[in-house]
């Protein structure tokens, strides 16, 4: 009985396989549109110029 019973899984965990789950891709494209970041170079100096010390705040202000 087992034999007869682990081909019949195979052929249907293969098939299961070659389905596709996706039913919003009207365009068909293969990949999704993925964010990509682009590194900024600056100087030594631009950068500590650009970093600035603030006054202390109270937790208030935050909402806690």
């Amino acid at each position: 009985m087992k034999s007869k019973i682990l081909p019949l899984v195979l052929v249907a965990i293969m098939c299961l396989q070659l389905t596709n789950c996706n039913t919003d891709d009207v365009s068909n494209e293969l990949l999704d549109p993925v964010a990509v970041t682009v590194p900024v170079i600056k100087s030594k100096s631009e950068i500590r110029n650009s970093i600035q010390v603030k006054a202390a705040q109270s937790k208030n202000e935050f909402g806690w």
